[in-house]
């Protein structure tokens, strides 16, 4: 498995309060923000399949990645299998293993927007029909393509 989820509740940056009081509406259980966070942390152990960022079957998690950069060794930057809420933006995926899919999404709800994709590596983003709704849009996919399954996901403004 990934070191993601084992290892992630001890660098989760948790919701900010104000001066005023708490944040509004306050967030799920398990929801982890992740700003500017090296992803190598979640592979330092190596192996043959080093993915950034998994979520098991079985799992709840609601899970922000605003601002991420992904290069190095990687075989695949998301693979998301569990339900709660994947919102992954503004973030740079430098490289993934060649061919393979960077964000795989078969279950869950999926927002994957403004991102930029290097050239011509893999599938950028692949939403199977599993996956409950998907909005997919304003992404830099230069030559990569997507693999949308997922009839009523909403897919717009993605520069090919």
């Amino acid at each position: 498995r990934s070191l993601f989820l084992s290892r992630l509740w001890s660098h989760v940056q948790q919701p900010q309060h104000s001066q005023r009081g708490t944040c509004f509406p306050p967030p799920p259980p398990k929801t982890a923000f992740l700003p500017r966070i090296t992803f190598f942390l979640f592979n330092q152990e190596g192996g043959s399949s080093r993915t950034a960022i998994v979520c098991f079957p079985g799992e709840s998690v609601y899970l922000v990645v605003r601002g991420g950069s992904f290069w190095g060794t990687l075989t695949q930057i998301v693979n998301w299998q569990c339900q709660g809420l994947l919102s992954f933006s503004d973030s740079i995926i430098q490289n993934w293993a060649s061919g393979n899919t960077a964000i795989e999404a078969t279950a869950g709800r999926v927002i994957v927007r403004g991102n930029y994709f290097h050239d011509k590596q893999g599938t950028a983003i692949s939403i199977s029909s599993g996956v409950d709704r998907a909005i997919i849009t304003e992404n830099e996919l230069l030559g990569n393509p997507l693999k949308i399954s997922l009839a009523s996901a909403v897919v717009a403004n993605n520069d090919p």
